[in-house]
């Protein structure tokens, strides 16, 4: 099981802000103590997307690390991410309004798509 946890983002919307003013942290708790296999996952997708959105406009992000680290059989592992500076992002236009995270990833051919719903605020 593979979950998001105490995300924080923001963005840096002073008078002259960059294409991507988005930035922050959180963490991704790996769960494998039920799985009697050694495993790693690795991302094959990251976006912000506008929770309230009709239509959904999903925007790339880029983050870091790309890959779990070894996740041994029986053991549960919790790593600091990071989202990187990337694409233009309308973070600016949409201040305090939620957001979902979602990180995709492949587990030796098995897909998770985990979702954290986000706020992010700005600094003007």
């Amino acid at each position: 099981m593979i979950a998001i946890v105490d995300a924080y983002l923001y963005a840096d919307c002073m008078p002259v802000s960059e294409p991507d003013p988005v930035q922050g942290t959180w963490y991704v708790e790996f769960d494998n103590t039920d799985n009697p296999n050694d495993t790693a996952a690795v991302i094959t997708g990251a976006s912000l997307s506008l929770s309230d959105a009709d239509p959904q406009v999903i925007e790339p992000i880029q983050v870091s690390p790309i890959e779990s680290p070894p996740l041994p059989a029986g053991e549960y592992i919790s790593v600091e991410m990071a989202k990187l500076p990337g694409m233009a992002h309308s973070a600016c236009e949409h201040c305090d309004e939620f957001y979902d995270l979602v990180l995709e990833y492949d587990e030796n051919g098995v897909k998770h798509h985990v979702l954290e719903e986000v706020t992010i605020s700005c600094s003007f």
